[in-house]
């Protein structure tokens, strides 16, 4: 895992999805680095995701700008969260960490109420053009989604 983790620094692709997608159900990275520096914690909570997929985003030209927007509402959100590890903290933070750091796109931002108009629970992917919704948020919304299922044991190939 520690060489996913440097690859994945390496590309300029993420800071912890090897390490979140390791460790299975919703992941909570605590820490940031690599696997045997890292500690994460957990939303106890097993459900089926929806995403859509509207374009790209550059994850590394997002990380390679100024950053601290991005941390301090990371960091408040990261404690909320902590502090009530349930899915409806996690998508109303993560909601408001996207608005705060300034990385919602109107495409997004308009799927997102889509899916909340129908009742369902949505935010935006980090680092990505990519709405992610609880159960049939997407699909309730009229959109095409993809679907996955959060797993306990991690990442897996089937």
């Amino acid at each position: 895992m520690a060489v996913a983790h440097a690859a994945e620094v390496e590309a300029g692709t993420g800071l912890g999805d090897v390490v979140a997608q390791a460790r299975g159900g919703v992941p909570i990275r605590l820490d940031p680095g690599a696997p045997e520096y890292n500690r994460m914690d957990g939303v106890p909570d097993r459900t089926r995701v929806e995403y859509l997929t509207l374009g790209e985003r550059s994850t590394e030209s997002v990380l390679s700008g100024n950053t601290d927007r991005l941390s301090e509402a990371g960091v408040d959100m990261l404690v909320r969260l902590v502090e009530e590890p349930t899915l409806p903290v996690l998508m109303d933070a993560s909601r408001e960490f996207a608005e705060r750091a300034n990385l919602l796109t109107p495409e997004v931002e308009s799927v997102v109420a889509d899916v909340q108009a129908e009742g369902g629970e949505a935010a935006m992917a980090m680092l990505g053009e990519t709405v992610f919704a609880l159960g049939t948020g997407l699909t309730d919304a009229g959109y095409d989604a993809e679907t996955c299922q959060t797993h306990p044991a991690g990442a897996r190939l089937e």
